[in-house]
């Protein structure tokens, strides 16, 4: 029996994360989400949770960590057992996030394993209807006649609405002035107020104000017209090509998570991206659902990487 003991624990000191991975998951398996409740990543989060717990028939919590732009946060998730028992629900901001915040808590390409994409949301401009700009080539001829005049309100310093704000700057050669706010819902606010002229916002939280009349949306930075509003028009149908923003949700796991545990969680993900009741629900939120195997979702976030850093150099962007 002694001999026959011996040899178990051998096999699985050899194969720990083979055996790790055909039991798992054994307990709670903790999402961080490093945001508020309530806000888009975590609703997006919340809407793939309902049907993991399900695929896995386990238990699954997430756990709202807002603060420093969510990247302390990220920065436990990043330094946790790599034993898909904790993970993060972040945003692709990740892939620029190093080029405004010096001495970041983690790297994201040496700390953390994509699982998958989970969903995007195309970045918009709008203006306050009080603004004489129906169109987006109206708002920049009334940019280049009046420079360093027109404000626009962002969630924050740093996120991808800041850089659509410069992008656009940059691209049409114009003079706008950033407002950062510490979240979506103060510069929202100010900007239907008329304090701020011009948002640059997710679609989805800004379609519901739209509708309301009380923004009015000029444009898509995307490259084709979203599903979630098809009425309103890219960049580049109002001739500024190549200013794309999107804003896309991603789960990620600490890094040397054994890559049999990274490949079950990316099946079940995809598998509920394709649900019809998910993305129904997700589209009522403003978001599209997608989902990407882990390399795809690394290389997409690497490439994102060079081009904003690109981006940043050209526009003479300020970091930190």
């Amino acid at each position: 029996m002694k001999w026959l003991i011996a040899v178990l624990a051998l096999f699985a000191a050899a194969h720990p994360a083979s055996a790790q991975a055909d039991t798992y998951p054994s307990r709670t398996v903790k999402i961080v989400v490093p945001f508020p409740a309530g806000g888009g990543t975590d609703l997006v989060v919340r809407h793939f949770v309902e049907r993991l717990r399900q695929r896995l028939n386990q238990s699954i919590v997430i756990e709202n960590s807002g603060g420093g732009g969510g990247n302390p946060a990220t920065g436990v998730v990043a330094r946790s057992q790599p034993d898909g028992y904790t993970l993060v629900g972040q945003t692709d901001q990740l892939a620029f996030t190093s080029f405004f915040t010096p001495n970041l808590p983690y790297d994201l390409f040496r700390d953390f394993v994509p699982i998958s994409f989970l969903a995007k949301a195309p970045v918009v401009v709008a203006v306050n209807p009080a603004l004489p700009a129906q169109t987006l080539a109206e708002f920049l001829a009334l940019a280049r006649e009046k420079p360093s005049t027109l404000h626009y309100a962002t969630p924050g310093i740093g996120t991808s609405h800041h850089l659509g704000g410069e992008l656009l700057a940059h691209a049409a050669k114009v003079s706008i002035v950033h407002v950062p706010y510490r979240g979506a819902t103060p510069a929202l606010n100010d900007v239907i107020a008329g304090h701020v002229q011009v948002a640059v916002f997710s679609l989805g939280i800004t379609l519901p104000q739209a509708k309301a009349g009380k923004l009015r949306i000029l444009g898509v930075m995307s490259d084709k017209r979203s599903d979630l509003a098809p009425e309103y028009p890219t960049f580049a149908e109002s001739g500024l090509p190549g200013v794309e923003v999107l804003i896309r949700c991603v789960l990620m796991a600490p890094a040397n998570t054994p890559a049999e545990i990274v490949a079950r969680l990316n099946k079940e993900v995809v598998e509920i991206a394709k649900e019809r009741e998910v993305a129904a629900s997700l589209r009522q939120l403003g978001w599209e659902p997608m989902s990407s195997s882990p390399e795809e979702t690394m290389e997409t976030m690497r490439k994102d990487h060079e081009r904003w850093r690109e981006i940043i150099k050209a526009a003479a962007i300020k970091t930190q």
